[in-house]
């Protein structure tokens, strides 16, 4: 069996170049030496075909920073001049502060959709209103009777002064008692009369003053 001939180095950049060319027109699309087809072809390679194609004006260059983009030249028309694409730059530069105003705008109605969205729905806002007239009728018949000289105690509240004053009463009563005691005790051997001595020492009690324990009760 006779020997396979090997392919000569100028029929395997033909068909290299026949991938890449084959390649830019079917994905018609931005396409960089990076990109190795699957390693179909090596990055090597395909910057030199990529690089020939571009002086023939199959392709368009067009360089972005570092970086070299190809793409296949358009309906087989003229690749376009460097007037033309920095033309196509600027309509770029200018659609993209359209869509930067765009997106502002679309935050600010999507903002004013979502406080709509999260808003008190018709029955909400009823039952709501509904609950705000009871609660204003309550108010307007506590003020009628302050007005016509009625005082109204909060239920709560009026306990809480209850069981404040009963404290009072009971601490009122043992100290009177405690005093009654010791003063008994000092007065037992003394010369002069219980009665007098408080009025010498200028102690008044509780009767002296009009005031009896039993008629502060609460009734």
């Amino acid at each position: 069996m006779p020997p396979k001939r090997k392919r000569a180095a100028n029929d395997d950049e033909g068909g290299d170049e026949t991938t890449v060319l084959n390649y830019l027109r079917r994905t018609n699309r931005p396409f960089s030496a990076g990109n190795n087809l699957h390693n179909a072809v090596t990055k090597t390679a395909a910057q030199k075909i990529l690089n020939q194609l571009s002086e023939r004006g199959d392709v368009v260059c067009k360089t972005y920073g570092k970086q070299q983009v190809y793409v296949i030249k358009q309906d087989g028309g003229e690749a376009p001049s460097t007037e033309q694409l920095q033309e196509m730059d600027a309509e770029i530069a200018q659609l993209q502060t359209q869509v930067g105003a765009l997106s502002q705008e679309t935050k600010k109605l999507s903002s004013v959709l979502q406080g709509l969205t999260t808003a008190l729905t018709t029955e909400e806002v009823k039952r709501t209103l509904n609950e705000l007239k009871e609660e204003n009728a309550r108010h307007e018949a506590k003020l009628a009777t302050l007005r016509k000289g009625g005082v109204t105690i909060d239920p709560q509240e009026r306990k809480r002064t209850e069981a404040e004053y009963e404290k009072c009463r009971a601490l009122w009563k043992s100290r009177k008692r405690l005093f009654t005691d010791i003063f008994s005790a000092v007065t037992e051997h003394h010369p002069s009369k219980p009665k007098a001595l408080m009025e010498e020492i200028g102690v008044e009690t509780d009767e002296d003053v009009g005031v009896h324990f039993d008629s502060t009760a609460v009734a």
